[in-house]
């Protein structure tokens, strides 16, 4: 069974730039904020758990299908 890769410094950092791109949208709701928010917290741990980051996915996926995030911010989120 291979090995299954570990998440880099360079990517924490390129999701982090996207995380904060469209959290700087003034057009992202609160509750959108919020989530976004935890979702960075989670990629940010030390731990960097698969089962965490596979959550963060899913909060990404149900981010993008809320009806009040903005089009183009579901873009740069996908």
């Amino acid at each position: 069974m291979p090995r299954r890769k570990k998440i880099t410094k360079e990517e924490i950092e390129e999701i982090n730039q996207i995380f904060d791109e469209v959290l700087m949208d003034p057009l992202i709701t609160r509750n959108i904020h919020k989530t976004l928010e935890e979702a960075k917290q989670t990629i940010n741990t030390k731990t960097n758990n698969v089962v965490e980051l596979s959550n963060t996915i899913y909060i990404l996926d149900d981010i993008c299908k809320d009806q009040n995030m903005p089009i183009h911010s579901r873009s740069i989120v996908w």
